[in-house]
């Protein structure tokens, strides 16, 4: 182990301190619990600690991100349903099959 993940290890103990000192916070997390430790220990190496910072931060980097709110099982149920109603065919050019990708073009609803 390198000395810059025991120093990141040490960190992750002082976030989870300060969660538990900020329950408001550790409350808003939710499910992103052990990914905000994680990336608060990361960015503590650079930084100073600032929870509330840090919270308001990651919350618009990830938690209000549109990746991390699609509902993959959703996503990945109507992308097979495109495929399978364009003939697994590309739009654009009309290749068959291959690597293929879900896009607008035409609504999902017709």
């Amino acid at each position: 182990m390198d000395y810059l993940s025991v120093y990141e290890a040490a960190l992750r103990v002082d976030v989870i301190n300060d969660l538990e000192k900020s329950p408001e916070i550790s409350k808003k997390l939710g499910g992103f619990k052990g990914r905000f430790i994680s990336w608060c220990a990361k960015e503590r190496t650079i930084f100073e600690a600032d929870l509330d910072d840090e919270f308001q931060e990651f919350e618009e980097k990830y938690i209000k991100s549109r990746l991390y709110n699609t509902n993959l099982k959703l996503w990945k149920l109507i992308s097979k349903q495109v495929f399978e109603r364009d003939g697994f065919t590309c739009f654009y050019c009309g290749q068959y099959g291959g690597i293929l990708e879900v896009d607008h073009y035409i609504p999902i609803s017709k």
